[in-house]
């Protein structure tokens, strides 16, 4: 599914405090993809990390969509039930 998106370049959502910046969720293929999921993923941030509020939230583009976000990573794992997360 993702294995072409290692060839072209891709958006994430991220998070920057300071001097750190990461990369939360995506690849997504789009800009605009990315950034319909940046309050989405600064309520997931808010809720595993409250210090996030204090964090900038936006987008950035990385040459290719290698990297699997820790959102999207965790959002495509299995619940132990075998079934999607919801």
């Amino acid at each position: 599914m993702r294995e072409d998106w290692k060839q072209h370049p891709c958006y994430y959502v991220s998070a920057i405090y300071g001097p750190r910046w990461w990369a939360l969720a995506g690849p997504y293929r789009s800009h605009p993809e990315a950034l319909q999921e940046v309050e989405r993923v600064r309520t997931l941030a808010e809720q595993e990390e409250p210090r996030s509020v204090f964090y900038a939230f936006g987008t950035i583009k990385m040459p290719t969509g290698a990297y699997l976000a820790p959102l999207t990573r965790r959002e495509l794992a299995p619940t132990p039930q075998g079934g999607p997360r919801t």
